[in-house]
């Protein structure tokens, strides 16, 4: 690489005279090649042991790979003592580089940037539970490579995996000092590979003007987010990695300045398409409190006396790719979604409904819907319950569709209906 660095700040020169003599001082501070950085004023008179301090911009000045001061003193017919003699100080402070001009781009670097993801990243409202007990079989990569320098880059043999974070919150290596990544089944490390299409590498454009040169790509990364998923719901900590070759080798002329950068810019959408086991997975949905008939205490009482008899219907119904276990438990009381409503004194549960899940393709993509209904039988204290303010809890279990292999996918319209109908006859008479 030739060229040279632009630079900005001030050069600070002291000069101490130790002799007797009074001293003419000229400094030069020159490049590699000979080349001034800065010119000084001429011709500094410093008196017999005397200290001149003086600066000089160097905004603009430019050099190649490091600088020389060569000093000339002239004392005129004073002829110093001996052991006597002239020092000069020079600093650069602070010295900051704008640009660098580049001839013949030929130069290569290795890249490895991290961002530690949260929890709070992820966004599965009331499905997360099914999701952390099932497998994701989508998620895309978006990735918007940002370049502001006017130079071209390639990245090769770039690729993003996933590393846990130790106590201190490194990411963590192995004795050789290598990155540990999340590995596969077979122990092979998840690495996703980021190119252009059918390619091993990712062109970027330089920067024309002040618009950046970008570089998009997406990628299908299910493995890759479906292990950092998982790891984040066990409250583990994980980041992502990015990491392989930055080129520029094409041979052109560039400048990189001051505040250039590039950034990698990403977004991972997750489709709801997912594999359960066999046996299913439970989520439950949150606690819903209702007045019931908004009767008083007395007015319960009175009527559960009456009481004749307590009929009701369950329906659910599945417009979803999984079968589906519904089971319903009622509490007296406004109760917080904290509260288990299934063990609260004073309750009771239905027997589960059972409805079975709609055909699917090799997808998992569902074509139907399915219905189901089922008599419950009430005794009348457990009737009371829904007569004035109570809680109704609600857990779902997913159970592997038909013809998927235990995959489907959740569609934004998709859902699953649970009404109930209670039928109490009350003898007449009371309060």
């Amino acid at each position: 690489m030739v060229g040279a660095t632009v630079l900005s700040g001030w050069i600070v020169r002291s000069i101490t005279n130790g002799t007797t003599c009074p001293a003419t001082i000229n400094i030069m501070v020159l490049d590699s090649l000979g080349g001034a950085i800065v010119t000084f004023p001429a011709d500094v008179f410093v008196a017999a042991a005397a200290t001149v301090v003086d600066s000089v911009n160097a905004n603009g000045a430019t050099f190649s790979r490091f600088a020389e001061v060569i000093p000339s003193v002239s004392f005129g017919a004073c002829v110093p003592g001996l052991g006597s003699q002239v020092s000069t100080d020079i600093t650069f402070r602070p010295m900051t580089l704008v640009s660098v001009d580049l001839e013949n781009l030929s130069e290569s670097f290795s890249v490895e940037e991290t961002e530690e993801l949260n929890r709070s990243d992820l966004n599965f409202d009331e499905l997360e539970d099914a999701i952390d007990q099932s497998t994701l079989n989508s998620a895309t990569i978006a990735l918007t490579v940002v370049n502001s320098a006017d130079m071209p880059l390639v990245l090769d043999n770039f690729t993003i995996g996933a590393v846990r974070l130790d106590a201190g919150g490194q990411l963590m290596r192995d004795g050789g000092g290598n990155l540990i990544f999340e590995s596969d089944a077979g122990g092979n490390p998840i690495l996703i590979t980021i190119a252009d299409p059918g390619q091993t590498r990712l062109a970027i454009p330089r920067a024309q003007g002040t618009t950046p040169g970008t570089a998009s790509v997406s990628v299908q990364a299910a493995p890759l987010v479906d292990r950092i998923t998982h790891i984040l719901l066990a409250d583990e900590r994980v980041a992502f990695v990015a990491s392989g070759t930055a080129e520029a080798s094409d041979g052109s002329s560039g400048r990189i300045v001051l505040g250039d950068s590039v950034i990698v810019q990403y977004s991972v959408v997750v489709g709801l398409d997912f594999t359960i086991p066999l046996a299913g997975i439970e989520f439950e949905v949150p606690n819903a409190v209702s007045d019931g008939v908004d009767l008083d205490s007395a007015e319960v009482e009175d009527i559960v006396d009456r009481i004749v008899s307590v009929g009701g219907v369950a329906r659910v119904e599945n417009f979803t790719a999984f079968g589906v276990e519904v089971r319903a438990a009622f509490a007296p009381d406004s109760l917080a979604d904290s509260v288990d409503v299934f063990v609260q004194p004073g309750g009771f549960a239905l027997a589960p409904i059972v409805v079975s899940g709609p055909a699917v393709d090799a997808n998992g993509v569902p074509t139907g819907s399915t219905v189901d209904s089922v008599g419950v039988s009430i005794t009348p204290q457990e009737a009371s319950v829904v007569l004035a303010s109570f809680t109704a809890g609600i857990r779902i279990r997913l159970l592997p569709g038909t013809g998927g292999g235990g995959r489907g996918v959740i569609r934004p319209n998709d859902r699953i209906v649970v009404s109930a109908g209670i039928t109490i006859l009350v003898e007449r008479g009371g309060q």
